[in-house]
Order: structure tokens, then sequence, then C-alpha cells
């Protein structure tokens, strides 16, 4: 018989808000990009992009985690991301291949800095 595994929805990853309107910011995820829920985004020059620990300037600074799945293959397109004032899940959290253990702790201090609390949940 098949297993089912249901996908992660907002609810398993957002655990708590102060208020949508203000805890989420909706702005261009950057062209040639594809997101997943849960996906930790630096801000350069007003687009999401995905956060890369290595990366120079902003682009190096976590800044916000993705609410939706978005392909941005072929141009900018929307996305809305949490950017302050909310608890999320740590173990949904998705980070680039190859991200160190170090560089998690740090983009962590950086979205607990705007306001983005992680916490380990029970489950």
């Amino acid at each position: 018989m098949a297993t089912y595994h249901e996908p992660i929805n907002l609810q398993d990853l957002l655990l708590h808000e102060i208020h949508p309107p203000w805890s989420r910011d909706k702005k261009p995820l950057l062209e040639g990009n594809v997101c997943v829920m849960g996906e930790v985004f630096s801000l350069v020059d007003g687009k999401y992009r995905p956060f890369d620990p290595a990366g120079a300037g902003d682009a190096g600074i976590a800044h916000s985690v993705s609410t939706e799945a978005v392909d941005a293959t072929d141009e900018d397109k929307p996305v809305v991301a949490t950017a302050r004032g909310a608890m999320l899940d740590v173990d949904q959290l998705v980070w680039p291949d190859g991200i160190t253990e170090v560089q998690k702790a740090a983009a962590l201090v950086q979205l607990d800095a705007r306001g983005i609390k992680t916490v380990t949940t029970l489950s």
C-alpha cells in the first residue's frame, strides 16, 4: 500500500505572527530563482533571493522567510515572506545546500534581530 506524506503547509511553518499585514512583506523574487515555503531569503536591491551565507553584502544576510512557493525562472515574480513579528518552526526552514551549522546559527541571529523568532516544536 502506498504511503501518503502531506506536504508542508503554512501552519507547520508559521506558529504565530503578531498581525499578518504588518508581519509579512510582498516583494519580487529575483528572476532565475524558484523558492519553496520556508526558504530563507536575503533582500538585495528591493528583491528577495535565496539566502547565501557566503554572499557579498546583503546577499549574505538572512532577512525573511518565504510563506509560499513561487517560480520566478523567467521573470521577477511577487512572493510573500514573513519579515518581522513572527515565530517559526526552525525545523521547517529551508536552507541552501552546503550551509554549515555555524552559518545557520548566524542566520538565525540575523532573523531574530528582525523579530523573527525560531523554536523547535515537539512534532
